[in-house]
């Protein structure tokens, strides 16, 4: 969430300010930012036109959605686990992206005690 926050207040920068502003920033946006909006609509089109093309049966693909989840989160998926990878990035950043424009972000990060106690031992 601190990679969207910082492109969020430094969004002004884009397309001036050099190179940074001009290909570095608008790459950034396009993959924490824009990217996982757009997988999300793609992936949200293909569920609602299953139920469309192909009636009850387009519980399929929602189901194969879970299963591929499911095993991803496993890591049991072998070729496949790295479209799995990508896939929870992209729901990761579109949640942190809502988490952003939903709650009052003062812009400090919350500690996270369980990894620090983690790294502590």
């Amino acid at each position: 969430m601190g990679l969207i926050q910082s492109l969020f207040r430094s969004r002004d920068m884009v397309g001036g300010y050099g190179l940074y502003g001009r290909f570095i920033l608008p790459f950034n946006w396009w993959f924490l930012v824009m990217a996982p909006w757009l997988t999300f609509g793609v992936l949200a089109s293909y569920l609602i036109a299953g139920f469309v093309w192909f009636g009850i049966g387009g519980v399929a693909l929602p189901l194969a959605l879970i299963v591929f989840i499911l095993l991803g989160q496993r890591d049991l998926l072998g070729p496949a686990q790295s479209l799995y990878v990508v896939f929870d990035s992209n729901v990761s950043l579109v949640l942190a992206s809502v988490r952003l424009l939903t709650e009052n972000n003062e812009g400090v990060w919350e500690i996270d005690t369980d990894s620090r106690d983690q790294f502590k031992k």
